[in-house]
């Protein structure tokens, strides 16, 4: 929000340390998200839905793996899909699954691969309020060994610059006659 001559942070996403702190409240954009099976490649998915892409050990659960591991992990870390939590995944991508998940058992990256061309993933559709409906977008990603996006750039970025405490972009009353709708 714009308060006193300046761009302040009213709230934001819970994995911020400042709302861990207590310093600002946790906020979430408007969503809308669908999930799509073939109803053959992930059989788990007719009965459970997206539950079966959420597991225990993923961030924010209460075996949330630690970030140090996963950048650790030869598939999912710093060597490979240099990622530092745990996200989304099928059953199918794990060589094994205990009860409070299996982040780490995830299959090669060769075998991801030759899951992802058979079709062995779910359909992630995403559009997002503040991230992507600027863009007149959403996106096409998918659920295999980690919550991926499809080929291309995604929509997905933080307005916010660092650098001048400032959005990046922002509505301009002068361009639009005073209204942040169509013209």
């Amino acid at each position: 929000m714009y308060k006193d001559g300046k761009w302040e942070t009213y709230a934001t996403n819970r994995n911020n340390p400042a709302v861990a702190a207590g310093k600002l409240k946790v906020s979430y954009e408007d969503r809308f998200t669908i999930m799509l099976g073939d109803g053959k490649s992930v059989p788990a998915f007719s009965n459970q839905g997206c539950w079966v892409t959420c597991h225990n050990d993923m961030r924010y659960m209460p075996n949330e793996a630690k970030k140090e591991e996963v950048k650790a992990h030869p598939v999912l870390g710093a060597a490979g899909m240099k990622k530092d939590d745990i996200r989304k995944y099928i059953a199918e991508s794990r060589t094994a699954m205990g009860p409070t998940g299996g982040w780490d058992k995830i299959k090669s990256k060769d075998e991801t691969d030759a899951l992802k061309a058979k079709g062995v993933l779910l359909e992630l559709w995403q559009w997002r309020a503040y991230r992507s409906n600027p863009a007149g977008a959403a996106d096409d990603g998918y659920v295999l060994e980690y919550r991926n996006f499809d080929a291309g750039k995604n929509p997905f970025f933080n307005n916010w610059d660092g650098a001048k405490s400032e959005p990046r972009f922002m509505f301009d009353p002068a361009k639009n006659k005073g209204r942040a709708g169509p013209g």
